[in-house]
């Protein structure tokens, strides 16, 4: 049996993103659904949703999380990307 996050694929837009990312030494797990996937390193995990650009809008479920206080990065270039970076390995243990 395939694990569930076979099924899902990635955007063609989020691979160089998804590249960068791993490239850097972190992990991801496309989820699909409400938000794209799961970055992690070590033992910390961040959900994460790739955008076209700064200005693709947030889906009504997105903010229906984010106002329940979910912790989604939303991510749409190189820097932002680069900044997930900074922010997980200085939170790493």
């Amino acid at each position: 049996m395939k694990p569930a996050t076979a099924r899902h694929r990635t955007d063609t837009g989020s691979a160089a993103l998804i590249d960068l990312i791993r490239a850097a030494g972190l992990g991801y797990v496309p989820l699909g659904g409400a938000i794209d996937g799961a970055v992690y390193l070590g033992t910390v995990v961040v959900l994460v949703d790739f955008k076209a650009g700064a200005k693709s809008k947030r889906t009504k479920t997105q903010l229906k999380l984010v106002a329940a206080g979910a912790p989604i990065w939303f991510v749409a270039s190189d820097a932002e990307a680069l900044q997930l970076v900074e922010w997980m390995r200085a939170h790493w243990r």
